[in-house]
Order: structure tokens, then C-alpha cells, then sequence
């Protein structure tokens, strides 16, 4: 998250560099589907351009529902001729990732944990930062056109290993008694996240292949009550909607080393395959192409919705055209996902609406 969504003071910014990108490229805030944890269904959705929204409350879909090949943001760039890679610094069998990210169309996983003399981050428990940003540039070096998806993990909690205890960043709230360091430690392995950024947009930046880098959260990070107690003081008088919007939003940047006109953006995380493609100068097709038909009506489906007017409302309150074409998309999603997969049978002409389907439908883009 970011620190000054926090509500508390420190001795200087720890994400200057992400402060920096995000005032001078497309940035702005993603609606993650969990909240204090669940990295998989950030995963999932990002990777799929569907909604988890439309599952059980506590549901994990790699674990229960992905259990044959699916359409997603891999497999359509593979099909536009990309090389697709997973760097995770997970083990495989977390979450199901082995099983999993050979269904959702990755060419190649690279299992940072279990490369022998990897660096670890200084908290000791995962891959650096390091490692990975060299992870991804090695990935781009061995064969283009590429797309990586790397899943770093060193602001993950615990946040009580007491590693930054010497670190000039401090926290300075007197509101806050920081007695066991948790938002230290925290807001330090952020810094840590962001000289790696700076790292990785360095390199890219000078590299002359046009590049897109998406950075972005997965999930709020799961800190003590005392240490959020700020957090929740300050959105104490905001209705329940806009509650529920604040604890699912994480940054969002969007990075490219060629002009791309910059943009204030706020998405749920399902619709960013679709945005990004569109960036890229790709048609989305098929699923995905169902996905950019929502995200241009309702560019935030949750729990609850965001207009593409800004208005943020409850999903019942939305208007019968916004409504048609969102239960579209949640059927296609029932079909692909937990249904007989129906709509890729005709696989020369991607989905077609059905004749029972709603006339919203026809307005969708097909391949």
C-alpha cells in the first residue's frame, strides 16, 4: 500500500522513485480482491481479466476452480507471438502455482527459491528484489517479444524480524506506538521495493524495444490493529461503499520507455489485462474482449461498482445497460471457469453471443 495511506509521519518518503513515476506516467489506484492477504486471487485475476467477485466469499480459485486450460493475458500475448514467463519467488506448490501456471498458458516458470546461491532479501525469508529485477532482465535478454509476470515478495509480513531496527527511517507519529517496529520494518522493505523499481525502470528505460512495466500491490499489508488504527480513524465517517473501496485499493503504475499519454486511472485488477493490450497496440479478443466491453461501463466490479462516470455505487444500483452486458461477462466467466466451455467450441470465431443472450451482448467485441 502506500505509506501515507497509513496516516502517519516519517523521517522521509520511502517510495520516492514510484513518487516520481507516478506523476509523470499513468498511475493511479487497482481494486484488489482481498484484503490483508490472498496474493493468488490478486494473481488470478490480473492473469485472467476475470472477477472473483462473482465467486464465494473466501474462495481460492487456483486452488478450487482452475482445473484445465483457461483463457488469459499469457495465452493471448503467446498467441500474438510472445514469449510468456512467470518468475516466482513463492515455492511451487503455494497455492497451486506448478499446477496452475501451466494451465493459464505460461511457457516458463522460473522458480526463483530454488536457484542455488540466490540471493535472499535482507529479512531472510525470500528471494531479494534484487534477484528478481535481474530475473526479469535476464527474461528480456534471452528472447523478445517477451511478457513477464514477476511475483516479489519481500514486504510480506511478518514485520517483527526487527532487520531495520538501525535504519534511519523512522516512523515520527507520536499517535503511534510503534513498540514492536512493525511499521518500520514495513515501511524499510518498501524502500527496499522501490530502489528495486528504480533499478528495473533504469535498465529499461535505455533499452530501445518499446516496454510496458505495470507495477501494483496485491493486497493491503496485514498490520497490527495498533498500527492501522490511523487508517481506520480517518475513514471512519465514509459510507460503507467507499470503506470497502479504501481497504481493496492498492497503487497502480503504468511505465512505458516510449509516449504513451499519461492517465489517472482507477481499476478493479480483472480489468487491467484488457487496458494494458489496449496500450500495446493488441485488439483483445475473445474473453478478454468481454473484459474490455465491462471495464469501458463499469472500470471497477467488485463487492461494489465504479461507473465510468466516477460515480461508486452498490452492483444492484447500476443502470440495465451496465447491468446486461456485466451479466454477460459473469456468465462467460461461469462457462469458462466451472461450466463445460461452451463459448471456445467455435474456436475459429472466439465467443458469439447466444440466441438467449441479452441484446447488450451484441454491442461486445469479438475476434
Amino acid at each position: 500500500m502506500d505509506p501515507d495511506d497509513l496516516g502517519l509521519q516519517y523521517t522521509y518518503d520511502p517510495i520516492p522513485n514510484i513518487r516520481a513515476l507516478r506523476k509523470r506516467h499513468t498511475s493511479g489506484y487497482g481494486i484488489v480482491p482481498e484484503r490483508f492477504g490472498g496474493s493468488a486471487n490478486t494473481e488470478f485475476e490480473v492473469l485472467t481479466g476475470m472477477t472473483r467477485s462473482f465467486l464465494p466469499d473466501g474462495s481460492l480459485p487456483y486452488r478450487q476452480y482452475v482445473r484445465h486450460p483457461i483463457p488469459s493475458l499469457p495465452q493471448t500475448l503467446e498467441d500474438f507471438g510472445y514469449t510468456t514467463i512467470a518468475i516466482q519467488t513463492g515455492p511451487k506448490y503455494y497455492y497451486d502455482y506448478e499446477r496452475v501456471y501451466g494451465l493459464l498458458g505460461f511457457d516458463r516458470v522460473v522458480w526463483l527459491s530454488e536457484l542455488p546461491g540466490v540471493e535472499l532479501a535482507a529479512r531472510g525469508r525470500w528471494p531479494s528484489d534484487k534477484a528478481v529485477v535481474e530475473a526479469i532482465i535476464q527474461a528480456s535478454q534471452e528472447v523478445r517479444p517477451f511478457f513477464a509476470f514477476a511475483f516479489p515478495s519481500s514486504t510480506h509480513s511478518p514485520y517483527n524480524t526487527g532487520t531495520y531496527k538501525d535504519s534511519d527511517l523512522e516512523v515520527l507519529d507520536p499517535a503511534l506506538s510503534d513498540s514492536t517496529g512493525e511499521v518500520k520494518e514495513y515501511i524499510n522493505a518498501l524502500r527496499v521495493a522501490d530502489q528495486a523499481i528504480g533499478t528495473l525502470i533504469g535498465y529499461f528505460r535505455r533499452q530501445p524495444d518499446p516496454t510496458i512495466i505495470a507495477i501494483f500491490g496485491d493486497h493491503l499489508p496485514p498490520l497490527s490493529e495498533n498500527a492501522l488504527h490511523t487508517f481506520y480513524k480517518n475513514r471512519s465517517g465514509m459510507s460503507k461503499t467507499e470503506q470497502a473501496r479504501m481497504i481493496h485499493r492498492v497503487p497502480l503504475l503504468v511505465w512505458a520507455n516510449f509516449d504513451l499519454p499519461r492517465e489517472e486511472k482507477e481499476l478493479s485488477i480483472n480489468a487491467l489485462p484488457s487496458y494494458l493490450l489496449e496500450k500495446m497496440g493488441l485488439s483483445p479478443s475473445g474473453f478478454l474482449a468481454v473484459s474490455n466491453a465491462v471495464r469501458r461501463k463499469v472500470p471497477v466490479l467488485a463487492r461494489y461498482v465504479q461507473r465510468a462516470d466516477g460515480k461508486i455505487l452498490a452492483r444492484d444500483s447500476l443502470r440495465d445497460e451496465e447491468r446486461a452486458v456485466v451479466e454477460d461477462y459473469r456468465l462467460l466467466q461461469y462457462d469458462l471457469l466451472l461450466g463445460k466451455q461452451y463459448s471456445l467450441r467455435d474456436s475459429a470465431s472466439g465467443w458469439k453471443p447466444s440466441d438467449g443472450a441479452s441484446s447488450a451482448s451484441n454491442q461486445l467485441r469479438t475476434p
